[in-house]
């Protein structure tokens, strides 16, 4: 059962990060709109598709099949896997905030939630209505996801983190800031992958060519001698 919502005092509202399960944001916010007042949820129309198909009949052979007949642009969020919810956190509103269906965790923890910074968050919140506004749709860049990339200039020049996403010309860095891990929409032309993690992939990469080819040297031993 919800925690039914009372008054707050305005002095000890804060920004929290909530982690949602996997395309599960939109059910973690319909359930905490039950209680929580304010809840930052951004979404943008996204360059993904859904094809759009239709049944068709083969006039010569008449097996049945499906063809596409057209492409729709769907909404997304654009920080997915997160929403930011602003309260007065108290160890109840923690464990029914983490209760909720469709919620991980509060970051970094349920036992510890973290607040964000006033002005960390008003930012982040002004870049995520920039890219909901913007009319650009291309993703180019997708082989950041995943990768550890590092801020060369702009706000957050210096920082690093791994890459959770690419929206509309940013890529979504996962920061560690005031002891708690923020999503930040960052121009993708304002960061680089870290050269530590580039020379320590390109290291996991020869040792597992190595071992590959070790396997494939025994077995052909192995096949001589037979």
């Amino acid at each position: 059962m919800a925690i039914n919502p009372v008054p707050q005092s305005t002095d000890n509202l804060r920004w929290y990060c909530v982690r949602t399960e996997p395309n599960r944001e939109g059910v973690a916010h319909r359930h905490l709109s039950a209680w929580v007042e304010d809840i930052y949820f951004p979404v943008c129309e996204r360059a993904t598709v859904l094809d759009i198909t239709a049944p068709r009949v083969d006039p010569e052979t008449g097996r049945l099949s499906r063809v596409t007949v057209g492409a729709q642009r769907v909404s997304g969020p654009i920080l997915r896997g997160y929403l930011f919810v602003r309260l007065e956190m108290s160890e109840a509103a923690a464990i029914e905030i983490g209760a909720t269906n469709g919620v991980l965790r509060l970051y970094p923890s349920n036992t510890k939630p973290h607040a964000i910074g006033d002005e960390d968050f008003a930012a982040l919140r002004a870049c995520c209505d920039m890219l909901a506004a913007s009319s650009i749709l291309e993703e180019d860049h997708k082989w950041m996801i995943g990768k550890t990339l590092r801020g060369t200039s702009g706000t957050y020049a210096g920082y690093q983190g791994p890459c959770s996403d690419v929206v509309k010309g940013h890529a979504i860095l996962l920061l560690e800031m005031f002891k708690t891990v923020i999503p930040v929409p960052v121009p993708v032309e304002c960061v680089e992958q870290d050269p530590v993690s580039v020379a320590v992939q390109e290291t996991i990469e020869g040792m597992s060519a190595l071992r590959y080819k070790g396997r494939k040297n025994t077995q052909k031993r192995g096949a001589l001698a037979s």
